[in-house]
């Protein structure tokens, strides 16, 4: 059983680095799916990554089960970095 404390830290640090990584799976897809130019896709890619960190946030830590919370963390990330290599993976 994990301390009132630890499982704080290690909620926050999910909330902070897994959605950090999931907005910037969701973000790279966004801008895939939609397309454009370079210039285009790179303005999408970092605006709709903040709107997307946001509510990654919001929603990893309001979830009630830490353990919900990691494997709902890893499903969605697997899911979208998977999507986007799928569709051609590319950068901007």
């Amino acid at each position: 059983m994990l301390s009132p404390k630890m499982a704080l830290t290690i909620r926050l640090t999910l909330a902070l680095v897994g959605g950090y990584v999931l907005s910037a799976g969701l973000s790279l897809l966004t801008g895939t799916i939609i397309g454009g130019t370079e210039r285009e896709m790179r303005t999408i890619v970092h605006f709709v990554f903040f709107l997307y960190y946001a509510i990654s946030i919001m929603t990893f830590v309001a979830i009630n089960s830490l353990y919900r919370s990691v494997w709902i963390a890893l499903g969605t990330n697997v899911v979208a970095w998977g999507c986007w290599w799928l569709l051609g993976g590319q950068t901007v």
